[in-house]
């Protein structure tokens, strides 16, 4: 666990956040997501990361509800098959999963055109993972370094 102070680019408020650095079996029980919302807000974090804005509009979040995203299959060991298959999620599922992240501070969710960017949570805890992508927009790799 690392202690970290940032502004955030999007809204200017100072944030202290606890981030945990380390993703292991332990951090990913903690999670109270389903597999499909694991999915899912995965896919709209590379959705934000790589927009040109770093932010999505409501009906994009939902778009990548409604597509859906890759889940490696496990078998009972919990061991890669080398099997995907996709999963999708409903619209108040979405909805209730964006609410969530937006009142967790893993999303910043605004008023305007494209309401979801993100939060001070996802840029503290994400800032390796969002780096890595190979899609991340100028923006999203500018908001990564003022998180530092």
């Amino acid at each position: 666990m690392q202690v970290k102070k940032l502004r955030h680019p999007v809204d200017g408020e100072d944030y202290l956040v606890v981030a945990n650095q380390v993703v292991d079996g332990p951090s990913r029980l903690a999670s109270s997501f389903s597999e499909a919302e694991r999915a899912f807000v995965r896919a709209l974090l590379e959705a934000i990361a790589a927009d040109e804005d770093s932010a999505l509009s409501s009906h994009a979040a939902f778009e990548v509800a409604r597509v859906g995203a890759q889940v490696a299959e496990v078998d009972a060991a919990g061991a890669a098959t080398g099997a995907c298959r996709q999963v999708r999620l409903g619209a108040a599922e979405a909805e209730r999963v964006l609410q969530r992240l937006s009142e967790d501070r893993w999303l910043t969710h605004r008023p305007g055109e494209k309401n979801y960017a993100l939060g001070p949570r996802a840029l503290a805890e994400l800032r390796v993972f969002l780096g890595d992508l190979g899609g991340a927009s100028a923006k999203t790799r500018e908001y990564l370094r003022a998180a530092r």
